[in-house]
């Protein structure tokens, strides 16, 4: 009878244990890969840059590249995260940071998890100097597109 207990009593040092130690991540939050966004050219499957989206503690950081020589990177391309997809845009969400060196990163003080709510998100590229003809020229402002979406 001792002997079947002491056994027992092992069994669950050795369970708990192992259940501390790391050995059940089932409970442990998961990290979420980056999404990779394609960025379209307006009005074609044409692509000219890529964003990604990835997590960075309790905060979101947003990198949009372009490809050089189809759209080039500079100072009058405005870059957005807004609602919607790129065929129904909706509201602006985010301002992004500009063209640095061809590349734009924007630290986003918001999780990953609170941006999935909001899905489906796109991330826009248009030209600044339209930005007060916008309502006039509509979709023509864009330059490119990229959809996100679950």
């Amino acid at each position: 009878m001792k002997r079947l207990l002491w056994f027992l009593v092992v069994i669950v040092l050795i369970f708990g244990a192992f259940h501390f130690w790391g050995g059940d991540q089932s409970s442990a939050e998961a990290v979420s890969l980056p999404w990779e966004v394609p960025l379209l050219a307006l009005g074609s499957d044409f692509p000219v840059g890529t964003a990604v989206i990835s997590e960075n503690g309790r905060q979101t950081l947003v990198e949009v590249s372009l490809v050089l020589g189809k759209l080039e990177p500079s100072a009058t391309l405005a870059l957005h995260l807004k609602r919607g997809t790129c065929s129904a845009l909706g509201e602006s969400l985010f301002v992004l940071n500009p063209f640095e060196n061809g590349l734009s990163k924007t630290t986003l003080d918001l999780s990953r998890r609170a941006l999935e709510v909001g899905l489906p998100l796109t991330v826009s590229v248009h030209h600044a100097g339209m930005l007060n003809q916008s309502r006039a020229l509509g979709a023509e402002m864009y330059a490119a597109c990229g959809t996100i979406e679950e």
